[in-house]
């Protein structure tokens, strides 16, 4: 050991900056950071990803849900019917958006709002249709009660 804490070089060997050679201490941990950027970009890249999907599937439900509810009911009160879809979409945690009659059937459009940081991107909107109602006019009903070996409820009258 020299006077100065440092080890002697072996002879023949010259420092790295005497030779011209780069010097490469630390360079692991500049490819270790960088690998860990990457791996945690897309971990945040697949989990808004499914976020997203989750949401989308949660718009969907509500607005199947909600479509036929309301389809469940008379079409001959629109405020009824719409205001059924709203209180099931709500139960479903989605927001009508919109709600009409549309010849037999209802049409829903729910929003859901995305959460944390994705929400800017806006809210997610779904569209749902279900009709006709079962008591309208040309509505489809069985000929038989029967049907797989089950009963089936009587149609509406």
């Amino acid at each position: 050991m020299t006077t100065d804490g440092r080890h002697p070089r072996p002879e023949g060997l010259a420092a790295p900056a005497a030779t011209g050679e780069p010097r490469d201490d630390g360079s692991a941990t500049v490819w270790l950071l960088a690998v860990l950027f990457a791996l945690l970009s897309l971990a945040g890249l697949a989990f808004t990803v499914t976020v997203i999907g989750a949401s989308r599937q949660r718009a969907a439900t509500a607005a199947d849900l909600a479509a036929l509810a309301a389809a469940a009911l008379p079409p001959v009160d629109e405020q009824a019917v719409c205001a059924r879809a709203r209180e099931i979409s709500a139960a479903n945690g989605a927001r009508l958006v919109d709600c009409r009659i549309v010849a037999d059937a209802v049409e829903i459009a729910v929003g859901v709002h995305l959460p944390a940081v994705i929400g800017r991107l806006g809210d997610l909107s779904v569209h749902a249709r279900a009709g006709p109602w079962g008591g309208a006019a040309g509505a489809y009903l069985p000929t038989s009660q029967e049907a797989n070996g089950q009963e089936r409820a009587p149609a509406p009258s």
